[in-house]
């Protein structure tokens, strides 16, 4: 039976670190939306949904740096990134592991990504953590520089989803 789970924008949340010349540079957010769906025994074929990670929640350890951040990918202009799933393949049920595929919407850009997820789903809940790289100017971003420090093309991101179910 097919089910649906809402994502909690207060207990899901994206962690980005970026390398650069002088030292990691790290970024956190809750405010994570979206739903998601499918049968938990027949996933492969009925899996779906998307989400959205508002950028202006996402903090770089101070103001000031949340204030440059924001800048440089224009918040104002671009306040979402989001993503689509369009399949999933099943590589484990105790514990749960599965290969996601779908597309991330950014700056008027798709760009497909396909990650593995791991956690647990029951009739009341969806938990789900993934870690992957990201390429920045596949986004449509320029890695950011600040005299010395460039930081690199592909940044790590860490998403860890907490959804309820609802009838």
């Amino acid at each position: 039976m097919e089910r649906r789970w809402d994502i909690d924008p207060r207990q899901s949340k994206v962690s980005i670190c970026a390398s650069s010349t002088l030292h990691d540079s790290r970024s956190s957010g809750v405010g994570l939306t979206g739903r998601l769906h499918g049968d938990p025994d027949d996933l492969e074929s009925t899996a779906g949904g998307s989400l959205t990670v508002p950028l202006k929640k996402q903090t770089f350890g101070d103001r000031m740096r949340d204030f440059a951040m924001h800048r440089h990918i224009d918040v104002k202009r671009w306040p979402d990134a989001a993503f689509e799933v369009a399949g999933v393949e099943v590589l484990s049920r105790d514990p749960w592991r599965i290969q996601v595929s779908g597309e991330i919407t950014y700056r008027d850009l798709k760009t497909p990504l396909t990650v593995e997820a791991t956690g647990s789903l029951d009739d009341d809940a969806l938990r789900a953590n993934a870690s992957f790289a990201l390429d920045l100017p596949a986004l449509g971003i320029a890695p950011p520089r600040l005299l010395f420090m460039k930081v690199g093309d592909k940044v790590d991101v860490d998403v860890e989803i907490v959804a309820k179910g609802t009838p």
